[in-house]
């Protein structure tokens, strides 16, 4: 494995008023800046050198987690999986299953949108025992969107145009029961919680067929 994490975070963020982080002494102080990470620890180093202190601040604020090197702080994430129980976009798994496709994920920060700044990205195209991923037996179907500059050309004989922007597009469209086991994914909402199991009950992003059924969505529903 010739590189096992990204520079984090994805992409650099100014800072929000958190004045309550200024006291602080932080494990990282430039943690909002996007750059290579300089040591990384398993499961059993984090654990040694956490600390029983946390502070915790206003909703949408970051946790302060006290360890040996300094302060960290984290919570989007979390922010994030708890909207999507909250808006039934994924399920706890009560039991094991004996078939499902578990997919890997990771989160992609984008400061600048108005809807969604964080969001998910599931991968998958990660191969199974079977030599096979989700991807490599999924169809991605016909493309349904306009051609982008024959777009453009129609708007030029127009004084005015108007774009909207669909939020949360993709999970807009629910995935029938019996093939939500292969939208699996694990998580947890804190290093002291088990490792549970979930199925995403939406369209999600990172598959081949996502893009047409959100566009097959919108096509017939707008003809309605």
């Amino acid at each position: 494995m010739s590189k096992v994490v990204r520079d984090l975070p994805n992409t650099s963020f100014q800072l929000g008023s958190w004045n309550y982080l200024e006291q602080l002494q932080l494990a990282d102080p430039d943690f909002n800046i996007s750059r290579r990470i300089d040591i990384l620890f398993g499961i059993d180093d984090y654990s040694r050198i956490i600390k029983n202190v946390l502070i915790k601040e206003p909703e949408g604020a970051p946790i302060a987690q006290n360890t040996s090197l300094g302060w960290i702080v984290s919570d989007s994430y979390k922010q994030f999986m708890q909207e999507y129980l909250d808006l039934g976009h994924m399920r706890l798994v009560k039991s094991s299953l004996n078939q499902a496709y578990y997919l890997p994920h990771l989160g992609v920060l984008k400061l600048e949108s108005e809807t969604t700044k964080l969001r998910l990205v599931y991968n998958g195209s990660s191969k199974t025992s079977s030599g096979n991923s989700l991807n490599d037996l999924m169809y991605s179907g016909p493309i349904l969107q306009k051609d982008l500059q024959a777009l453009i050309l129609v708007w030029r004989s127009y004084r005015y145009v108007i774009t909207a922007d669909i939020e949360k597009m993709f999970r807009q469209t629910f995935v029938r029961r019996t093939d939500q086991p292969l939208q699996t994914i694990i998580s947890r909402n804190s290093s002291d919680r088990i490792l549970q199991e979930y199925q995403l009950t939406t369209v999600t992003y990172g598959l081949k067929a996502s893009n047409l059924f959100s566009d097959t969505y919108i096509k017939t529903t707008s003809t309605r």
